[in-house]
């Protein structure tokens, strides 16, 4: 496929303007805050832009009837987990797009459906969810964090470093001095130990995604719940809009993103490839 230079990036980022779903993952990219790839149908004249996130997430957007001709695309899919170890996440808009990756994939308009093709594909869904800042701040969430152990700290060196899992800043962010300069997070620490952390995902024009991980022996104890309250209250204060997306099958995130007065607003189809290490 063809690759273009960060240089022209200003035009994917005209196009994706017009992209209705949450999009973070893409800008950040676009915005050359992280080292993700950008591939076209044509140098001279690009109609179609496949956004690739280092994390694994992926956003093809622009002209429909541009991607059905398409070949390179059609090949680097079939050829997917031959060239590639990781999972890629892969989102498109619009509408017309998922029609035309259905039909050559033989697959139905099923969204909440997880179905595999071979041991290379699955569809899947991906929520997007609307926070209600007046239902929030009725839930009286704000004084309901009454804490039987450890302390809420502002992540810094120690929480960045202190814990591990598959959402973690590391995963979004350059490096950790980006990240402490320009990115927030709220760490519950207990006994020196990192519990929990929520954290920025992705900041852009004026709205902040919240990424979360909880160590493994700390779940179960409303830890995501306390940092996440930090962290909106953080938004709220700083004129941020707080922004959760997760896997429609992942009921743990979702029914932490209700309980924080987040609502479902949207419900996205997306490919799940699997690379040689899924298969």
């Amino acid at each position: 496929m063809l690759r273009i230079s960060s240089r022209e990036y200003s035009k994917a980022l005209e196009v994706l303007y017009d992209v209705k779903i949450n999009h973070l993952f893409a800008k950040t990219v676009l915005n050359e805050e992280v080292d993700g790839r950008v591939y076209v149908d044509s140098l001279e004249n690009p109609k179609i832009y496949y956004v690739r996130h280092p994390y694994g997430m992926s956003l093809i957007f622009g002209e429909p009837e541009a991607f059905e001709a398409w070949d390179e695309f059609w090949k680097h899919l079939e050829n997917y987990p031959k060239n590639h170890t990781k999972d890629e996440w892969l989102q498109v808009w619009p509408e017309e797009i998922w029609t035309a990756l259905n039909r050559r994939m033989g697959f139905k308009a099923d969204d909440h459906a997880i179905i595999e093709v071979g041991d290379t594909i699955n569809k899947e869904t991906r929520v997007n969810f609307e926070f209600d800042h007046s239902a929030y701040l009725a839930s009286n969430a704000r004084d309901q964090r009454e804490l039987t152990f450890g302390k809420i700290v502002r992540t810094g060196v120690h929480e960045y470093n202190g814990l591990k899992g598959s959402v973690v800043a590391n995963h979004f962010w350059r490096d950790r001095e980006v990240f402490l300069k320009d990115g927030i997070g709220f760490s519950l620490v207990d006994d020196g130990n990192v519990a929990s952390t929520a954290f920025s995902a992705f900041i852009h024009s004026g709205q902040l995604e919240l990424g979360i991980e909880t160590a493994e022996n700390y779940r179960g104890k409303g830890c995501a719940f306390h940092v996440c309250c930090q962290l909106i209250d953080y938004c709220l204060d700083h004129n941020l809009k707080p922004v959760w997306s997760c896997r429609f099958g992942n009921t743990g995130s979702v029914k932490l993103a209700q309980k924080l007065k987040f609502k479902p607003s949207k419900y996205i189809p997306y490919y799940r490839l699997k690379g040689s290490e899924s298969r």
